[in-house]
């Protein structure tokens, strides 16, 4: 975990805990309060996800059908440590409107 991660991850429930804070000191429904704590919840969870989706971390999975590669790392087994071994590619997935959208996959040998 990035220090990045969990300082955007800090803000958003320092945020999130002083708007729950007035909306509660205000005269509103219990219903409407309830509401508005679990919207934020779960706004903390989506937004831990989405930031690590941001930094462009490994993911498995099939290659798109387009795409423009820009980088290959190869690690080597090594028996010594049980390191497996990868390849890291670095691609840009083009779409069909020939919009770039950044990511990282990663296949285990």
């Amino acid at each position: 975990m990035t220090p990045t991660v969990l300082a955007i991850s800090a803000a958003y429930v320092v945020l999130g805990v002083l708007l729950l804070t007035i909306a509660l000191a205000a005269r509103l429904s219990w219903w409407v309060k309830a509401a508005a704590i679990v919207v934020t919840s779960a706004f903390f969870v989506e937004a831990f996800f989405a930031t690590k989706g941001l930094l462009g971390w490994p993911q498995t999975g099939q290659l798109p059908g387009h795409f423009q590669l820009l980088w290959v790392r190869v690690v080597e087994p090594d028996l010594k440590s049980s390191n497996p071994g990868a390849i890291y590619l670095w691609i840009e997935e083009v779409d069909e409107n020939n919009a770039i959208r950044l990511k990282v996959r990663h296949w285990d040998n």
